[in-house]
């Protein structure tokens, strides 16, 4: 009752089945390959797919199944540059099968949907023809799948269909038009996408339990002036998915590169379809960071394009806060010559290069630790000073790393002033205690 069984991997090429009572071919063996051959009339599917297989330029019409059917065992099979047409069932169905690819098709005049996803996780289809069908597209529990290149043309049903929990699709320079149905239709199915993709006006619905996300393309760039700034750290926000987070933000994506770029373009949200039929705009900020400091922005999405931030040149140095007027500087001098009596500063993790900084006045010095909030006096004057000299009473100085090298006489000095505290300091060099 079948035209030809393959179980072994064969290549079956320049052949005719036609008028089987069941299916036509059945290939049932990793690397079977059907080729430039005719497929038709037969009782049952034109091609049955129960292993890997390629299926390359055949003729595939007026079977009383299926065109093609991908079933399980068929995952990793490649259909291409196939015309499959007026078969009685679907022209292509996967069917419990992944990673299919069905690339450069011509399917029409079938008399259920042109092709169908039934849980067929990662489909890649490219550069199909799928025309005037009993239904375009449709995916039932199919997640994952990338839909390009492709148009959906004047089928009597819905254009593209996803249905029961088909999540994360993405669908790219395609169109879908002239639908007896939808164009689109979304039926308890999220985070489908659509970049460059044109369908009917007002030929769209989504159900309460559905989303779709109009997307443009994103590349970052972080700049000082003209110069590429490399090594920030970043996240982007979009709408509930973050899309690239860097270490610093609990991710595994690159930071900013030598050129300034990250690591990839990204495809990001300006609109959504979410449980409606009409849109509403979507927020995209980007967290950015370098070294102790660090800021969010929000990014117009409305058009794709390549978002340069300017780092201000002060980034890469220090940061010392004075918590008492909440005034930020740069260097620990600055701010201890800026302070009143009694303030508090706060000097951020960084390793500033500062020698014989002077405390002339009562003031508290606190670091954010040992670890990684180090001074380094190596570089002092010719007449040897110190890393820190404290000459007025009532100074504190908490959890620093002070570094002294043979030109430093020492790391800490205190000159005439009583009731110093000096706690949780780690010291290294100095040649004097």
């Amino acid at each position: 009752n079948i035209g030809i069984r393959a179980y072994t991997a064969v290549t079956i090429s320049n052949v005719t089945v036609k008028n089987t009572i069941g299916d036509g071919i059945v290939a049932g063996y990793d690397g079977v390959r059907i080729e430039n051959s005719t497929i038709k009339d037969n009782g049952g599917d034109g091609i049955l797919i129960i292993a890997k297989t390629e299926v390359y330029n055949n003729s595939i019409k007026s079977n009383s199944d299926t065109g093609i059917s991908v079933a399980s065992g068929g995952s990793y099979s490649d259909i291409s540059s196939n015309t499959i047409e007026d078969n009685d069932e679907q022209g292509i169905l996967v069917a419990n099968a992944h990673h299919v690819t069905i690339n450069s098709n011509t399917v029409e005049e079938n008399e259920d949907y042109g092709i169908q996803l039934y849980y067929a996780n990662y489909t890649q289809l490219s550069s199909n023809t799928v025309d005037e069908n009993d239904g375009g597209l449709r995916t039932i529990g199919s997640k994952g799948c990338n839909i390009t290149s492709s148009t959906f043309k004047d089928n009597n049903g819905k254009g593209i269909w996803f249905t029961t929990s088909s999540n994360s699709n993405n669908i790219r320079d395609s169109s879908a038009s002239g639908s007896s149905s939808n164009d689109i239709e979304l039926d308890s199915s999220k985070k489908n996408t659509g970049f460059n993709f044109t369908f009917g006006s007002g030929s769209i619905d989504v159900d309460s339990d559905s989303d779709f996300r109009i997307m443009n393309t994103l590349n970052i760039k972080f700049v000082n002036g003209s110069s590429a700034f490399a090594g920030v750290q970043l996240e982007l926000f979009n709408y509930d998915t973050v899309l690239y987070a860097t270490p610093f933000f609990s991710g595994n994506d690159g930071v900013s590169g030598s050129d300034g770029f990250i690591d990839n373009e990204l495809t990001v949200a300006y609109e959504i379809y979410n449980g409606s039929s009409t849109t509403e705009d979507v927020q995209t900020f980007l967290k950015y960071s370098y070294g102790v400091r660090g800021k969010t922005i929000e990014v117009d999405m409305s058009t794709s394009h390549t978002e340069t931030v300017d780092v201000p040149s002060f980034w890469v140095k220090g940061l010392v806060r004075n918590t008492d007027t909440s005034t930020d500087y740069y260097k620990i001098q600055y701010a201890i010559d800026n302070a009143s009596a009694g303030d508090t500063l706060h000097v951020w993790a960084w390793t500033y290069y500062e020698n014989n900084i002077t405390i002339s006045k009562k003031l508290t010095l606190i670091g954010n630790g040992t670890a990684n909030t180090t001074i380094n006096g190596t570089w002092g004057p010719s007449w040897h000073g110190q890393t820190i000299r404290i000459v007025a009473d009532d100074v504190t100085v908490k959890n620093l790393k002070l570094v002294s090298g043979s030109n430093t006489t020492s790391s800490v000095k205190i000159v005439g002033a009583d009731d110093a505290i000096l706690e949780g300091l780690e010291i290294h060099g100095g040649y004097q205690a």
